[in-house]
């Protein structure tokens, strides 16, 4: 669940010792605390369900939302995506004692099938494609898509004013478009059976055009809701103070 989606009551340092009194089934609000997840160097974290979104919440101490901190590090040339990732988490683990796990888990979420009038997706049968980084911009309302570079695969998204958004897509598969953080706080499954077909497509979405109304009408996908298995990212520990280098 993201910070920003939190009410005011749950994000108060106040907050912390009263929930450490609290025991299951207790009220804040819209939020139920379902149990405690444990404590240590991060404070106490619970878990809690939104009854307004109906969807699991996790309530850890007011100081991970509201510290700052600046990292400065040097990647080497060509490290791929991957690579980074892995030396920030090393990086993090030396200087935030930060200790982590991965869980699967049973969440509230979507599940994306093929609609009753059939998928509305043009095959892409060209493997030499290089593929490309997301490429998005912000523009006026010109009410165009645009373009992703010939000879190459990837997602180009363009953000309008007026709060719309034009995507084009190119040699794409049904899941890398759920890859997109639109897709992520829904927790959205492929369960179409394309694979990783690749795919052509263009979708726009926002401000008047709901999303997997858009998905529906345009793609010939549909979302429902459903129980889905989500890989969950576990903080087991996180220290406030970072330590010397």
């Amino acid at each position: 669940m993201n910070p920003e989606n939190l009410d005011d009551s749950l994000m108060d340092a106040s907050c912390d010792s009263t929930l450490t009194q609290l025991g299951a089934g207790a009220q804040i609000g819209r939020y139920r605390i379902e149990r405690s997840l444990g404590a240590g160097g991060m404070g106490e974290v619970f878990r809690a369900h939104d009854t307004r979104l109906d969807d699991e919440i996790f309530t850890p101490a007011p100081w991970m939302w509201d510290n700052l901190y600046e990292i400065i590090a040097n990647v080497e040339p060509g490290a791929t995506s991957a690579q980074v990732q892995s030396m920030l988490q090393k990086l993090l683990a030396d200087r935030f004692g930060l200790r982590v796990h991965h869980e699967t888990q049973k969440l509230f979420g979507s599940e994306v099938v093929i609609a009753k009038d059939g998928a509305k997706l043009q095959a892409n049968q060209n493997p030499s494609l290089t593929r490309l980084p997301m490429v998005r911009d912000h523009a006026p309302n010109t009410g165009r898509f645009p373009e992703v570079p010939e000879g190459h695969a990837g997602i180009a998204m363009h953000y309008q004013q007026d709060g719309r958004v034009y995507l084009t897509a190119v040699a794409q598969s049904v899941s890398d478009l759920l890859g997109l953080s639109v897709f992520r706080y829904y927790h959205a499954v492929d369960r179409t059976g394309l694979g990783e077909q690749k795919y052509d497509f263009r979708l726009v979405f926002g401000v008047g055009l709901d999303l997997y109304g858009q998905m529906e009408k345009q793609l010939g996908l549909k979302v429902r809701s459903a129980e889905v298995s989500i890989d969950v990212l576990i903080i087991d520990k996180a220290e406030e103070m970072p330590r010397a280098s």
